[in-house]
């Protein structure tokens, strides 16, 4: 699979940050712990790219903030609608979209909106 020991190296040492949730850049702190904020938070740095190192210095205590609320709205639309996975669906877009409106605009929040029911899908719901 791979053809030098360097490659190699390095592939493990991914393997190993990625087990570690190690990311460059993360507030590890100010999550507590909290791997599906971190996500969400992730969620941001992903759909923004470039504009999210800027507007993290403006709002950087804001984007961890919300990412806490998005985790709030998630599991409540779970515990209220666990029988029916498209009403979470739809109550996590129903309540956020006005919040990252205001953050991020239309285009953008609705993308970290994909994001976020991404992660949901694969790990509130287990």
């Amino acid at each position: 699979m791979f053809d030098y020991k360097a490659q190699f190296r390095m592939f493990s040492d991914l393997e190993k940050m990625v087990e570690e949730r190690d990311v460059p850049d993360l507030p590890v702190s100010a999550f507590d712990g909290n791997k599906h904020a971190q996500a969400y938070y992730g969620a941001f740095k992903l759909v923004l790219g470039k504009e999210f190192y800027a507007l993290e210095t403006e709002k950087g205590d804001q984007l961890i903030e919300e990412a806490f609320e998005i985790d709030r709205v998630v599991n409540r639309a779970v515990a209220e609608n666990s029988l029916n996975p498209v009403g979470i669906e739809q109550d996590v877009r129903k309540n956020l979209l006005p919040r990252l409106f205001s953050l991020v605009g239309l285009d953008k929040a609705k993308a970290v909106l994909d994001e976020v029911v991404q992660i949901l899908r694969i790990g509130v719901v287990k």
